[in-house]
């Protein structure tokens, strides 16, 4: 049986727990030692290709330049970009998209996580949905310019709101339920 590496959240302990990869020629900035080989982590995981081609090679789907896909937690999963590629990875816990114990916003993350059999969600720019998310990845990919401004914590977090909320308005095959409250 393989031995797949538990790739731990370099940023995990911190008080922003968001990770970013910037990969340039298979490359990643910072150092990942999980990056080369098949691994999995508890977090979510957004890919974002700025140049290139990216294949991920849990279930073989093939991105090019202005495309992304959603990587659910642990999943066992590997990224090989194309010589000469360019993409971001970011990483986060779960619950930066659920905001805090007992929202509706958990359930609905929860059953989005669990509505479909793929373990990577592409988002290939085919329908209306899909670029939107894709524009709101190149925002997150921008806003790693600003990093380190007294803000960009908060950017970060209501970008990635606003993009989960098109997942969850969007996402095939998923039934909206009216979340009870309280």
């Amino acid at each position: 049986m393989p031995n797949y590496i538990n790739s731990v959240n370099l940023r995990e302990n911190s008080d922003f727990p968001y990770l970013v990869l910037d990969v340039v020629d298979r490359h990643p900035t910072p150092r990942d030692p999980g990056f080369h080989v098949f691994h999995w982590h508890h977090d979510l995981q957004l890919l974002y290709v700025l140049v290139g081609r990216v294949q991920t090679l849990a279930e073989t789907v093939t991105l090019t330049t202005g495309q992304g896909c959603l990587i659910k937690p642990e999943v066992i999963h590997r990224i090989e970009g194309a010589p000469e590629s360019h993409y971001r990875s970011f990483v986060f816990p779960v619950t930066m998209v659920t905001f805090y114990s007992g929202s509706p916003a958990k359930r609905l993350v929860a059953e989005t996580l669990t509505t479909t059999e793929r373990s990577i969600l592409p988002f290939l720019n085919d329908q209306n949905w899909t670029k939107k998310v894709n524009g709101l990845l190149r925002g997150l990919n921008e806003l790693e310019q600003s990093k380190g401004a007294p803000l960009y914590p908060y950017q970060v977090l209501t970008t990635l709101a606003q993009l989960w909320l098109v997942i969850e308005e969007h996402f095939p095959t998923k039934k909206l339920v009216k979340p009870t409250i309280a």
